[in-house]
């Protein structure tokens, strides 16, 4: 008998199971059990402002459950871009599904068969499959040598006639790395020169502890710059974010917006409406005291480079690798990530320090004597 033919579309290949939610599954007999330290999943340990909560229970009241228009909320984005531009210039504004839906829009529309798009490996999960779902292709830039950062010389040496996008995350998801301005102004330099378009993911804006954050669309104009409420306030599961850019690129994906995700949540747009209102300074500034624990215990035991923002760590595991010293890491009951997850390297783990410091020092404790044992 014939075999059937697979059902799914040749783009499905390149598709991977994530590697955090991999090691989220394999936890689940520990998590059920009481005994499992959670570093795995990158969002903070604080909720979403009352204001905002609020603000989704009126509207759930008052029946405000239609279709928004698909660009967004007027108001909220007359907010928006009052909040946005003291920092950053703001021409095209869009309201998304999060930074994930942004980052989906950004790359479907930017991005042909045969283009090349560069990424700086450590990088953010999505970032590979969504350029190779457009067409593209990802170049991987390794930053294990330059402190998880690439360098205007590196992206020289990676660059080719068919480079068209860099992706570039600042603060770094997975490695906490973040870019000093003078950094952001050499990489926006070479791009400008270039003739290089840059998606600039700044969903750990706010999370900047050595130096002030410089957004990278104030040097170079052919910047789209993905953001979120995920981070600063305590929203990852309301899913809601935004695009900004040129405005004619964001009234390209607006439209593409139309036939995807048509518009981001009504209620979830008014509570990112009152949250805009909330200073959320108090709750993020102990993050720089948490990233200062985090790598003092670790330094102990591991190889580690100290992270400038965002709120992980990326240690190199043993010499076991890091998936094997992940999986061993459950076993101890603490959860961390495989660097592999993030990498063609398997050869770290990242840490989310998103958590109470009593949990974490018990959380990388653990993981040092996991560590000094396997020496």
């Amino acid at each position: 008998m014939k075999t059937p033919a697979s059902p799914f579309a040749r783009r499905m290949a390149s598709i991977e199971a994530s590697g955090i939610r991999a090691m989220f599954d394999l936890a689940q007999k520990a998590r059920r059990e009481g005994r499992l330290l959670d570093f795995s999943i990158g969002q903070p340990d604080f909720h979403a402002p009352p204001a905002a909560l609020r603000a989704a229970a009126r509207a759930a009241a008052d029946g405000f459950d239609r279709y928004t228009s698909t660009q967004g909320l007027p108001e909220l984005l007359d907010a928006l871009r009052a909040d946005l531009e003291p920092v950053r210039p703001v021409d095209g504004l869009l309201v998304t599904s999060g930074a994930s839906g942004g980052l989906v829009l950004s790359i479907l529309a930017l991005v042909d068969p045969g283009d090349e798009v560069l990424v700086a490996d450590p990088f953010f999960v999505s970032y590979k499959h969504l350029v190779s779902l457009a067409g593209g292709t990802p170049v991987f830039l390794d930053t294990y040598s330059t402190g998880f950062k690439v360098t205007p010389a590196m992206l020289e040496r990676h660059r080719t006639k068919r480079s068209k996008l860099l992706i570039f995350n600042n603060p770094v998801n997975p490695t906490g790395a973040a870019y000093a301005p003078a950094e952001v102004r050499a990489i926006a330099a070479w791009a400008r020169r270039r003739g290089i378009i840059v998606l600039a993911d700044e969903v750990y804006d706010r999370f900047c502890f050595d130096f002030p954050f410089e957004p990278f669309a104030r040097h170079h104009d052919r910047t789209v710059t993905v953001g979120a409420f995920s981070k600063t306030y305590g929203m990852p599961g309301w899913r809601i974010g935004w695009l900004a850019g040129p405005r004619d690129w964001i009234d390209r994906m607006t439209a593409l917006q139309q036939y995807t995700f048509v518009c981001a949540p009504a209620l979830v747009q008014r509570a990112a409406l009152a949250a805009l209102g909330v200073d959320m300074s108090r709750r993020i500034a102990p993050y720089r005291r948490k990233r200062d624990l985090v790598h003092r215990l670790l330094a102990r035991s591991f190889e580690v480079v100290k992270p400038q923002g965002a709120f992980y760590i990326f240690p190199r595991a043993p010499k076991e690798g890091g998936k094997a010293f992940a999986t061993r890491a459950i076993g101890a009951g603490v959860l961390v990530v495989p660097g592999g997850a993030f990498s063609r390297r398997d050869s770290h783990i990242r840490i989310s320090y998103a958590a109470p410091e009593a949990v974490i020092r018990r959380g990388m404790d653990a993981l040092c004597r996991l560590a000094d044992a396997a020496r």
